[in-house]
C-alpha cells in the first residue's frame, strides 16, 4: 500500500482589509514596501510588544495588522 504524504498548507492572508472604515495591512516586509513605509516588521512587533503607539496596532485571528490611516496621521504629527 502505498503511504500517504502530507502537503503543507500555506496560510493566505489577505494583502489588506477593510473594517469599520480602517485600511489595514497585515506586518510583512513586502507590504510594508508596497505602502511606502519605512519601518521593518521587526520594529512594529517591538513597539506592540512594548505597548506603544497601540492605536495602530490591531490584532485579527491571531495576526497583527496595522491601521494604515492611523500610522500616517500619527507620523504627521511626528508622533
Amino acid at each position: 500500500m502505498p503511504r500517504k504524504t502530507h502537503s503543507k498548507k500555506t496560510k493566505v492572508y489577505p494583502e489588506k482589509i477593510s473594517y469599520k472604515n480602517r485600511t489595514l495591512i497585515p506586518l510583512r516586509a513586502s507590504e510594508l514596501e508596497k505602502h511606502n513605509i519605512p519601518f521593518s516588521a521587526n520594529t512594529f512587533y517591538f513597539w506592540h510588544s512594548q505597548g506603544k503607539y497601540r492605536e495602530i496596532f490591531v490584532k485579527v485571528a491571531g495576526k497583527l495588522f496595522i491601521d494604515l490611516d492611523k500610522f500616517w496621521e500619527l507620523a504627521e504629527e511626528g508622533g
